[in-house]
């Protein structure tokens, strides 16, 4: 496979332009593919379960498809993949840590319903994100998460309004100045006492 592999946790540790992913390998080691000069689409096989710290650091591919079974996005996994325009993540992920996508290029994110935890500035800086989905499933988003997004115009929250909670310092610091936030019918006031989310100029009700 033109790869080092750790066989007792069937870990993929560092790789080479022509390495091909064995079907048993179940996670991506950290820094395992960081500096993939290889640019278009890349296609991280379905039997990959879990992407560790820094995997793709500084990658230049420009769209990443993540299998369904990977349940958490480790720390800095996608920070500075530049080239970076579209991710889709999966329906069975929980968490993403912190930096993962950070000063990547991307210019729309859908935060899939069951994710609960977003990370320290975990999109921060991505200088091109416009619209940003947020699923209900969302308990805790920590400090910095968007900041420094200045062209996020479009934030669209489904969280309700009795599962919403405070989001960390400086989260939405930062971004676009006419930026609007969608939030479930009925939730309105909610977030407009809810510290973070308070800072937005123009929160409109909509039917999720």
């Amino acid at each position: 496979c033109n790869a080092i592999i750790e066989s007792a946790t069937n870990t993929i540790v560092i790789t080479c332009k022509n390495s091909i992913i064995p079907n048993d390998v179940t996670t991506i080691g950290p820094y395992a593919y960081a500096l993939w000069p290889a640019g278009g689409d890349f296609v991280i096989p379905e039997n990959i379960t879990a992407l560790k710290e820094g995997a793709f650091y500084c990658c230049k591919f420009k769209t990443i498809h993540i299998p369904g079974g990977v349940t958490e996005i480790g720390p800095s996994c996608f920070f500075n993949c530049y080239n970076m325009q579209k991710a889709k993540l999966p329906d069975a992920l929980t968490r993403i840590e912190e930096m993962a996508f950070s000063n990547s290029g991307l210019q729309e994110i859908v935060i899939p319903d069951s994710v609960t935890f977003i990370g320290e500035g975990a999109f921060t800086n991505c200088q091109s994100l416009q619209t940003l989905y947020l699923g209900c499933g969302i308990r805790e988003i920590a400090a910095y998460a968007f900041k420094d997004c200045a062209k996020l115009q479009k934030v669209v929250s489904r969280i309700p309004a009795d599962k919403l909670t405070a989001t960390g310092s400086g989260c939405f610091e930062n971004i676009g100045k006419e930026c609007v936030l969608y939030v479930p019918r009925g939730s309105k006031s909610a977030y407009e006492n809810a510290l973070g989310w308070n800072n937005f100029k123009r929160i409109v009700e909509k039917d999720m």
